[in-house]
């Protein structure tokens, strides 16, 4: 029965069905090489060029960190917190254990009543008044570093989103 219907195409049928067979099979693995090729460059790509970004988000928070340590190092070396710490240092050391115990209790007690004195001590001090100039910061420039960052990572969410 397979023998007729192949009979029925004739000659011309099975020309064209070889002809058509013949070049089918090679579109088909030359399609095939192609996207197993253009895949792998694709995932080179995406690996170099997620490699870039991770460099730059790193050397984007090293120079963060780098600020970030160089203004603690100022304010540790600030002649006005080291005479203050020494200064009270030294008061506090005239002093046995038992009377600093009852001076800590004091202060422990009046902070948690909120003692506006001793609130006002604390905030309103030459030294509180150094730190605040230390660590007051423009959002703009904290924000600046945090930014790049996160613009590094969302724009590569396509890219991640294509090899998945």
């Amino acid at each position: 029965m397979t023998d007729r219907k192949l009979s029925r195409f004739g000659l011309r049928g099975k020309l064209i069905s070889a002809m058509l067979l013949v070049g089918a099979v090679p579109l088909v693995v030359g399609m095939g090489m192609a996207l197993l090729q253009g895949t792998q460059e694709l995932h080179q790509m995406a690996g170099v060029n997620f490699e870039s970004l991770a460099a730059e988000a790193a050397r984007t928070m090293d120079l963060v960190f780098s600020d970030e340590l160089t203004r603690t190092a100022r304010i540790a070396r600030s002649p006005l917190l080291v005479e203050t710490l020494e200064t009270q240092a030294a008061r506090l050391e005239s002093h046995d254990e038992a009377k600093l115990a009852a001076v800590e209790s004091t202060a422990k007690h009046q902070w948690e009543s909120g003692d506006a004195q001793l609130f006002e001590a604390v905030t309103e001090s030459s030294l509180a008044d150094f730190l605040k100039q230390q660590v007051a910061r423009p959002a703009e420039v904290l924000d600046l570093a945090l930014q790049r960052v996160n613009l590094l990572f969302h724009r590569n969410r396509g890219v991640s989103k294509l090899l998945q």
